[in-house]
C-alpha cells in the first residue's frame, strides 16, 4: 500500500495545502468565492487515483501534476504579495483559477515531465525550452517567477499538442 499512502500525503502536501493558501488568501475579502479552493482537494485526490491507475504516465503525464499546482499557488500568493504589496488580487479572479486549476487535475491534455533519458537537443528541446524560459523568469520576477515557471509550462504543454495535432 506504500503507492497508496505516498498518494495520500501527496493530497495534503499538494492539494490541501495550496487549497488553504488560495482559501486564506480569498477568505480576508470576505464573500463565499473562496469556498471554491477546496475543489483542488477533491479533484488534487482524483487526479493522484487516475495517476496510479494509469501505466501511460511513466515518462509523462495526463493532466496538471499536482506538484506543480501547489507551486503555482505558493509561490504565485506570496510572490504577488512581493512584488505588488498594495494590489490586492480579486477572489473572484482567484475563484476562477481555482475552477481552472482543479479542471487542469483531471484533464486529458499531455503534460512533459522534466525526466531526461539523454541530453541530446531533438530529445528534450521542449525540456530546454522550459528550463531556459524559467531561468529568465525568476531572474525577471524572483519569488514570483517560480508561479510564472508553471504558466509557461502550461502553456508550453498546450503549444506542443497544437504543434502535434497541427504539425
Amino acid at each position: 500500500i506504500g503507492k497508496e499512502l505516498d498518494s495520500l500525503c501527496d493530497v495534503i502536501s499538494f492539494g490541501l495545502a495550496p487549497s488553504m493558501i488560495a482559501f486564506h488568501y480569498m477568505q480576508e475579502q470576505g464573500g463565499y468565492w473562496c469556498y471554491t479552493a477546496f475543489l483542488m482537494v477533491a479533484f488534487s485526490a482524483l487526479r493522484l487515483a487516475m495517476f496510479n491507475l494509469d501505466e501511460r504516465q511513466t515518462s509523462s503525464f495526463i493532466g496538471f501534476p499536482t506538484p506543480a499546482n501547489a507551486i503555482l499557488w505558493a509561490f504565485g500568493i506570496a510572490g504577488w504579495q512581493a512584488l505588488f504589496p498594495e494590489a490586492l488580487l480579486s477572489a473572484p479572479i482567484l475563484a476562477a483559477v481555482c475552477l481552472l486549476c482543479s479542471y487542469l487535475l483531471v484533464s486529458p491534455l499531455p503534460m512533459f515531465s522534466l525526466k531526461f533519458k539523454n541530453l541530446k537537443l531533438k530529445d528534450n528541446f521542449i525540456r530546454y525550452i522550459f528550463l531556459a524560459g524559467c531561468i529568465a523568469l525568476i531572474i525577471c520576477f524572483k519569488i514570483f517567477g517560480l508561479a510564472l515557471c508553471i504558466v509557461w509550462y502550461i502553456l508550453l504543454c498546450i503549444v506542443s499538442l497544437f504543434g502535434k495535432h497541427h504539425g
